[in-house]
């Protein structure tokens, strides 16, 4: 029955869009013809799959079970998302089938599950040797671009990874700085206003998309961030819905919002390729913004990036470095309200640093780093509330792990949960506990290699992390500094995974401020 009423209220959200009856039936219609398609076909690919026997040379396949027609098995994932992550759903499967990897089927997709850091490290080296590849669902590649550094491969995946490592690491991050540490003072005066009731959850996730497109491509302007934003919204959701590409549904708003971005963004690369050619050599400071950076970037074969490469790439950052940071941001702001030692412990460590700035002064790189505590609390964080939800790649040969075979074609799935909750990992793993990230406990009881992935795994992982923890440390500095506090409305408020991580009820809470201004803005003034 819970799958039933899964399935009607996914149609129902797909359909409640359409003006009319008649046009309701008839994108139902259609719906069910998208549905059930694929399905059939998965369903003979997977017999053909199965029973050819060279696929059983050399071991066997995992325990569990692929589900009815394929689907009952991602209702059930569906369904621990909503409940709060994919750990439940895991852990049920991992007792019952008494084993860490097992098939499944997850989005019409033959699928092993691998757990552990053995099964981390397994991935890692697979990928690195072009065993198993990146494989994010061909739908959601549409919709990213296939430039994006999550859908290419090899030579051309090397170069961007090249170009990124140089314009995102904290040589090009350090020449934003400035600009990003005043952006967020002024954001945090204007939008965390004494006795100010807002949405946690809104408030952050729209100043971190603004501070992306800032710093990211440049745009400040309102006339041009304004659209940016509004498209952006829509895009994005249809990037984790289902593939309908009929009109009134997520996905087919979302292919035609990507049209109007990458339009945008085309025009944003050209203005700023025709300001950067005008002004050879460039003026020093004058164009910071890393897309500039990434347009004057070379690869060390003397390349650069192709305008689409350049188009789908800032895209992807956008997108990716806007979830990761925000969600990440937004959790560990509820964790500090519900621990005020960590907070206490948080307002010596900033104001310590704030004391060593001069007048007018604003915070460099080594700040950052010194703010160890706060990146501590921001990894904690990560760990209990990974951003992402896992990932997916794809066996290019049969491969074996764990004793089992995973066949060519088949996807393998790894969530972060398998052993970033796990106490065999991490001591006393479900509480929160930041000083676990801290030098002195890091060397005496160390990390085991692979068991916290907050980043991704292998060639793929995530290049941004210096950008993201630039972004949530300079926040919760301003938030420190300002002497704000926040009272949520419920202070320990449902979360749930589907379609991203985040609060039922969008963390509503009360501001409260001791002076104003904040004391990062009498600095800064």
């Amino acid at each position: 029955m819970n799958f039933l009423s899964s399935v009607i209220a996914s149609l129902y959200v797909q359909t409640k869009s359409c003006r009319h009856d008649v046009a309701g039936t008839a994108l139902g219609c259609v719906l069910a013809f998208f549905i059930v398609k694929p399905m059939v076909v998965h369903v003979f690919t997977w017999m053909k799959i199965h029973l050819a026997p060279a696929l059983l040379r050399g071991g066997e396949l995992p325990p569990g079970s692929l589900g009815f027609l394929l689907i009952s098995e991602t209702l059930h994932f569906i369904s621990a998302l909503r409940q709060g992550g994919p750990r439940r759903f895991l852990k049920e499967r991992t007792a019952k089938h008494g084993s860490q990897t097992f098939k499944t089927s997850l989005f019409l997709n033959s699928t092993v599950i691998v757990q552990g850091a053995a099964g981390n490290r397994f991935l890692a080296n697979a990928e690195n040797k072009r065993d198993l590849l990146n494989s994010w669902p061909a739908f959601t590649l549409d919709l990213l671009g296939k430039n994006a550094p999550a859908a290419v491969h090899g030579s051309q995946h090397k170069r961007q990874r090249q170009v990124l490592s140089a314009c995102l690491g904290p040589g090009a991050l350090q020449k934003v700085m400035c600009k990003a540490d005043r952006m967020i003072g002024r954001h945090i005066e204007a939008s965390w206003a004494d006795g100010a009731h807002l949405s946690i959850d809104d408030t952050v996730k729209m100043h971190v998309l603004r501070f992306a497109c800032s710093l990211l491509i440049g745009a400040e302007d309102e006339a041009l961030v304004r659209p940016i934003e509004t498209q952006f919204r829509i895009w994005t959701a249809g990037v984790i819905s289902m593939p309908l590409d009929v009109p009134g549904t997520r996905f087919y708003k979302s292919k035609r919002a990507r049209d109007v971005l990458r339009r945008q963004m085309e025009e944003v690369i050209q203005q700023r390729r025709r300001q950067l050619h005008a002004e050879q050599p460039p003026i020093n400071g004058k164009y910071n913004d890393l897309l500039s950076q990434m347009i004057l970037a070379r690869h060390e074969d003397g390349t650069t990036l192709t305008p689409e490469e350049l188009r789908d790439v800032t895209l992807f950052l956008l997108f990716a470095g806007h979830e990761t940071s925000a969600t990440t941001l937004i959790f560990a702001l509820k964790f500090l309200e519900q621990n005020p030692p960590c907070f206490d412990r948080l307002v010596q460590e900033h104001k310590a640093i704030a004391s060593r700035k001069q007048h007018g002064e604003t915070l460099n790189w080594v700040d950052l780093t010194n703010m160890k505590y706060t990146w501590a609390l921001l990894q904690e964080t990560m760990r209990l509330r990974p951003p992402t939800l896992g990932g997916m790649k794809e066996a290019q040969k049969d491969l074996i792990h764990d004793g089992y075979i995973i066949p060519k074609g088949w996807k393998i799935y790894y969530c972060p949960s398998s052993t970033q909750e796990n106490d065999a990992y991490f001591k006393e793993a479900r509480n929160f506990d930041p000083s676990r990230f801290e030098a002195h406990r890091l060397q005496k009881e160390g990390l085991p290699p692979f068991s916290f992935v907050p980043f991704g795994i292998g060639p793929h992982s995530c290049k941004g992390g210096d950008f993201a923890r630039m972004t949530m440390s300079l926040y919760v500095h301003h938030l420190i500094m300002g002497k704000i506090k926040w009272t949520s409305l419920e202070l320990y408020e449902q979360y749930h995974c589907f379609p991203v991580l985040q609060f039922t009820k969008g963390y509503q809470a009360i501001v409260t401020r001791d002076n104003l201004p904040s004391e990062c803005m009498k600095r800064l003034d």
